[in-house]
């Protein structure tokens, strides 16, 4: 027993060593250095693979995008956690190796055919790499990123069980409707039948595509609406002015959305099916980032000059 409990003691010993504060005094790395190490190559590791791997249009790299600006947007918080001790990090190798051998077999239990590697496990293998350098046990600062990221990633693959059939009875008649109007305004031969709008292209070829509920502008308003949140997160405004700007963001959303559906059907009248397809592939995504990160650099550089919003003895 005794020798039992002094392996077991030893193992403790070993699980508990800190493996971020040996290398940081080996090598000097300072906690902010760390942060800028994590940050750049989680950015590089999600656009290669996004690009090069999922191939979703930079839906990932978007999400993992967001997901770096919030935490950098606390870095002070994270140059705190100094201390990662080697269950931790054994802990976030582990979860790093399982989104290549066990997320994809567990996802096919539930939807098959999907992705090898998709999304969802490029968030897993994400969860991992952020807990390689930050760990788990200052759960009050790290969490909060962790359940923000977990929530958009989760989202990305449940569209069609949650909010894709609500969309398409709800939400894509108003979408295509005032997609149609904006198109006819603007001169297009366009027509509609129901939430399907027909272009009639350059050379005379009729081009149609329905707006279904992925294509409402339901996902941008929720994830907007998510990746706000997660932004906001630590922030010193008025909870108030944050309902406010998550509303106005969601808003917002759905009118990119129309404007996107407008200008796919443009590209269909100057380029036909090919620019339709090509258009709808890419133009999305792009917009989506575009927004939200103009979106809240605006709002940086409005409330740093108004500290009237900014609530006084809130809780981050």
């Amino acid at each position: 027993m005794r020798v039992e409990s002094e392996i077991w003691n030893k193992f403790i010993t070993i699980m508990n060593y800190d493996v971020w504060g040996y290398l940081s005094a080996k090598f000097r790395i300072s906690p902010k250095l760390k942060f800028d190490a994590f940050f750049y190559s989680m950015v590089v590791i999600a656009f290669f693979l996004d690009f090069y791997v999922m191939q979703v249009s930079f839906a990932f790299f978007s999400y993992t995008l967001i997901f770096g600006i919030a935490i950098m947007l606390n870095d002070k918080k994270f140059y705190e956690i100094k201390e990662v001790l080697l269950w931790e990090f054994l802990l976030g190798v582990a979860t790093v190796i399982a989104s290549f051998t066990v997320v994809t077999p567990i996802k096919w239990q539930f939807v098959p055919r999907t992705r090898v590697f998709g999304v969802f496990n490029g968030g897993v293998l994400m969860v991992g790499y952020f807990l390689i350098f930050y760990g788990i046990r200052k759960y009050k600062i790290v969490l909060p990123f962790l359940i923000f990221y977990g929530a958009i990633v989760t989202l990305n693959g449940t569209w069609g069980l949650v909010v894709n059939d609500f969309a398409q009875v709800y939400l894509a008649p108003i979408t295509s409707n005032f997609s149609y109007n904006f198109l006819k305004f603007l001169g297009y031969p366009v027509r509609i039948s129901g939430i399907t709008i027909t272009i009639i292209s350059q050379n005379g070829t009729p081009v149609s595509a329905t707006v279904a509920g992925a294509c409402s502008g339901i996902e941008g308003m929720s994830l907007s609406t998510i990746m706000l949140i997660g932004l906001l997160i630590g922030s010193q405004i008025k909870y108030v002015w944050r309902a406010l700007i998550v509303t106005v963001g969601a808003v917002s959303m759905f009118f990119i959305n129309v404007l996107r559906i407008v200008i796919i059907f443009m590209m269909a009248y100057y380029y036909g099916q090919e620019g339709l397809v090509l258009t709808h592939e890419w133009l999305g995504n792009i917009l989506f980032l575009v927004f939200i990160l103009g979106y809240w650099y605006g709002l940086e550089r409005i409330y740093s000059k108004k500290g009237e919003i900014y609530g006084e003895g809130e809780i981050n």
